[in-house]
């Protein structure tokens, strides 16, 4: 029965009582979740920058061909 968890040549590793590596900890993918976080929060910002952007053009090129 596992009692421990050590970090052996790059992974989680079970120990029992007596030192003995019963086998690697399964890991979570916790990589996935920051992408996902990441694209949660970066995507928003991008399409209401794009948005205030077409805006901004917008209003310019209408107030340049009125005072033309």
């Amino acid at each position: 029965m596992p009692t421990n968890v050590k970090y052996v040549d790059g992974e989680w590793v079970y120990i029992d009582d007596n030192g003995v590596p019963l086998g690697v900890v399964p890991q979570t993918g916790d990589d996935t979740d920051y992408l996902l976080w990441g694209l949660a929060i970066a995507l928003p910002l991008l399409l209401a920058g794009f948005a205030g952007w077409f805006l901004f053009r917008r209003k310019r090129r209408e107030s340049e061909a009125a005072g033309r």
